[in-house]
């Protein structure tokens, strides 16, 4: 009888987190002698990520259907429109990403086999994992998972969107400036704004977002559409492509590890920034960090919660949640007084001290000592008076 295969890795998923891991390890030196399982469901995605980045990698940089330099920023009568100065704003669709990993990167590393199946359940630890699928079963000494098979932990907050890929009969859309935020609409379904993503005079994809605890109904989303194309970009167009999503906004529910030591990535992992719900560049991020740590025996330095940066998004998803309304007034505020470049590196979690707070300088202090009375020292105040009672 053949002695089963032990892979030296396995990743559980096929999604976009799974594919830059194996990207960030397929330039390790020595990874062509890894042997590498990768058990996914093999569809292609339909999706985009978009992203700001500086100097965009390859193989990344081939994927990219298209790249702005310009964003803006609408509310009431307020028009902002800055440039990105080094960086630029990318849309990479989920039809370019899959094709290139599943036709050109695949091929060329022998040492990845592919298996198309359900996981059901990993057992083991580090170092001896068992995987299993159905009636079978896969050994391997390092796990990593992109996939949810427990009980999926509850979400208080979504970022939840539909949008319409539109194609004008009439009017013009400025082709050179992405639209990032316009709450020019209601927000008594919570914090809202429409999202204009330009592909040429004619053709844009055209979103609405919400913030809130619950979805909407999808007459609800279409509503929103059509009445801010109709009121902004003309009555007459043609729906030639749509997307809906929803993307978790919540501190404490995800862990860099899953309970049998497995590491786990992407959303599972912790990748999404609660307070805006990008993921791509963490995700890049964590995977240099992952290939680096594997190859070298170092640690990986992971994105987490409990950094400053944690303690300002627990304050904006408190008023996210309390007081919805206010978010209109908090973006306003922050886009009209600061640089649109200052703005995406505290986004992405770059900038100073210094630079935070004269951020926090600009917006509506009362509100945000509000956010923190509730979100930390009331808790902290009931659990000393408890103590003390006891």
């Amino acid at each position: 009888m053949d002695k089963p295969i032990v892979y030296d890795i396995a990743i559980i998923g096929d999604g976009c987190a799974s594919w830059m891991l194996l990207e960030a390890f397929s330039r390790q030196k020595g990874f062509a002698d890894v042997r590498v399982l990768l058990i996914g469901s093999g569809e292609v995605l339909n999706r985009t990520w978009c992203f700001w980045e500086a100097d965009l990698p390859e193989p990344y940089q081939i994927m990219v259907q298209r790249s702005w330099s310009s964003m803006s920023f609408a509310s009431d009568e307020v028009l902002h429109v800055q440039d990105l100065d080094d960086r630029s704003y990318h849309h990479l669709p989920g039809e370019h990403f899959f094709n290139y990993f599943n036709h050109q990167f695949l091929p060329r590393h022998p040492n990845i086999i592919r298996v198309n199946s359900r996981v059901e359940g990993i057992e083991g630890a580090p170092g001896n994992f068992t995987v299993r699928c159905g009636e079978s079963s896969y050994r391997c000494k390092q796990l990593y998972n992109s996939g949810f098979m427990a009980k999926r932990p509850h979400i208080g907050i979504w970022q939840h969107f539909k949008g319409w890929v539109i194609e004008l009969e009439e009017g013009h859309i400025e082709p050179e400036v992405v639209r990032l935020m316009d709450f020019n609409l209601t927000q008594e379904h919570g914090c809202a704004f429409m999202y204009i993503l330009p592909y040429s005079a004619t053709t844009a994809l055209v979103e609405v977002t919400f913030f809130s605890p619950q979805l909407l109904q999808e007459s609800q989303y279409e509503h929103f559409l059509k009445e801010y194309i109709a009121r902004t970009l003309g009555e007459k167009y043609n729906i030639i492509d749509q997307e809906f999503g929803q993307i978790p906004m919540q501190q404490g529910a995800f862990s860099a590890n899953g309970p049998n030591g497995e590491v786990n990535l992407g959303t599972l992992g912790g990748m999404v920034k609660a307070s805006t719900g990008y993921a791509w560049q963490r995700m890049r991020a964590d995977s240099e960090q992952l290939a680096q740590a594997y190859f070298t025996g170092q640690k990986a330095i992971r994105t987490h919660e409990k950094t400053r940066f944690g303690f300002y998004d627990s304050l904006m998803l408190w008023i996210i949640i309390n007081e919805p309304q206010a978010c209109k007034r908090v973006f306003t505020q922050l886009f009209k007084k600061k640089k649109l470049p200052l703005i995406t590196r505290f986004m992405d979690e770059k900038t100073t001290l210094a630079e935070e707070i004269s951020i926090f300088a600009v917006l509506p202090l009362g509100l945000f000592l509000k956010a923190l009375w509730y979100r930390w020292c009331a808790p902290i105040s009931r659990s000393y008076m408890l103590s003390v009672i006891l």
